[in-house]
């Protein structure tokens, strides 16, 4: 893996993203702030009833969960919905060609666009930080362990996508599998609502989905809570996993089924 390419792919990459300078504004703060309004009128309605908490979120900290929340929504989009986006994009265009025959690696295409992805997000992860320091007194410690954390959520939630970009890139009738998939893995999630409010019938589903213990991981240090090392143990191993996976998946589909659809 060399470090030349992954830039290079990531300027690339920018180059084109800044044909639409007003994404910049729309995906980095508009779609986070659109997307966490809903949980916010619920639990402000739910608190101002009188309710004391719902698992660990409670009146005091239900802002700073609801912004890590848009975080990780924010990189859900990203990997799920961009990223094959971008790759449809210029595969209509004919510019794929390009990264098709360079000899970047399948990880070092998948590093080189997620260091562009993230760019939208980078607003709104400022934001929660700086309100998860001044409501829960972050220290410096741990305010650099959930940046860590969300590094690797960032590239669990990668790898995944890029399986999924893959198939779709090769052949776009593949986005109408993968879509109910996505739908599950949100749900699942956990993003904007703690597992005890969900049927506990669920929950051996939840408890299995390392995206349920990234954001686990993430919110119990960014709230001031105990560290859940297993959860943080159990995001490394799969973030490994499916980057891994999905930067090899990725490659290898598009040179053995080719690309359709021209």
């Amino acid at each position: 893996m060399k470090t030349r390419r992954i830039l290079a792919i990531a300027k690339r990459g920018l180059l084109i993203k800044l044909r639409y300078k007003w994404d910049f504004v729309v995906k980095g703060v508009l779609n986070p702030v659109k997307n966490g309004i809903g949980f916010f009128v619920v639990y402000s309605g739910f608190f101002g009833a009188g309710a004391v908490h719902i698992g660990p979120v409670d009146r005091s900290n239900y802002l700073v969960y609801l912004m890590f929340g848009m975080i990780f929504h924010s990189f859900f989009n990203k990997a799920f919905v961009d990223c094959s986006e971008v790759f449809l994009r210029e595969k209509f265009w004919q510019t794929i060609q390009g990264l098709l025959v360079s000899p970047a690696k399948g990880y070092e295409i998948l590093l080189g666009y997620g260091l562009v992805e993230v760019i939208d997000s980078v607003p709104i992860i400022v934001a929660a930080l700086a309100i998860s320091v001044v409501v829960v007194q972050l220290s410096i410690v741990k305010l650099l362990a959930v940046v860590a954390l969300l590094g690797l959520l960032y590239l669990l939630l990668l790898g995944i996508g890029f399986i999924r970009a893959g198939f779709i890139l090769s052949d776009e009738n593949a986005a109408s599998f993968f879509m109910p998939f996505s739908w599950v893995l949100f749900f699942l999630s956990c993003f904007y609502y703690p597992i005890q409010s969900i049927p506990t019938f669920f929950h051996p589903l939840i408890l299995a989905n390392p995206v349920y213990h990234a954001g686990l991981a993430i919110t119990s240090v960014a709230l001031g809570g105990d560290v859940q090392w297993t959860s943080i143990g159990y995001l490394a191993v799969c973030c490994v996993v499916f980057s891994t996976v999905g930067a090899l998946t990725c490659a290898k589909v598009w040179k053995r089924e080719g690309i359709q659809g021209y």
